[in-house]
């Protein structure tokens, strides 16, 4: 049986693998997956939040969901969205049985929407900020500015 993950394990999860040491400056907020990738059993994760969007900066500009590997809550922030989709502002799908997600069975079962979207909430609060506001820099050394500007990331 296959799980989702968060893609927020992935540097640490390449991290381990190639058995770098990191310093302590460096912080993850992930987990590395190596031990269930060497097992091939168990999760790492109880359910993982997945965000899609245009790239614009107004919250109601990105859907975003909550999947535990059988159901999957999708919230359609905006109207705009909402008419695209199926007019709806949550959309659930049981995705083993509909992997293609075409039955939204969310006006089915009201409650479950409702639990899944506490969760859903309590996992936004939980994670805080996960990047510096727009046009601001973290406090990078001398070194690194250097090694980002010589990769064309900064001027």
């Amino acid at each position: 049986m296959t799980y989702p993950v968060d893609l927020i394990n992935l540097v640490p999860t390449i991290v381990d693998l190639m058995q770098w040491t990191m310093p302590s400056s460096v912080p993850f907020q992930g987990r590395s997956l190596t031990p269930v990738l060497v097992d091939g059993e168990g999760r790492v994760d109880d359910d993982v939040v997945v965000e899609a969007g245009e790239g614009g900066l107004q919250a109601d500009e990105y859907l975003r969901a909550i999947e535990d590997g059988r159901w999957k809550l999708v919230c359609v922030p905006s109207e705009g969205y909402q008419r695209q989709m199926q007019k709806m502002p949550c959309e659930l799908y049981e995705v083993r049985a509909d992997p293609m997600e075409t039955d939204n069975v969310a006006a089915e079962d009201p409650g479950l929407v409702r639990v899944l979207a506490e969760i859903f909430e309590r996992r936004l609060s939980e994670a805080g900020p996960v990047n510096t506001a727009p046009q601001q820099l973290p406090n990078y050394s001398e070194e690194e500015l250097d090694n980002l500007r010589s990769l064309g990331y900064i001027r």
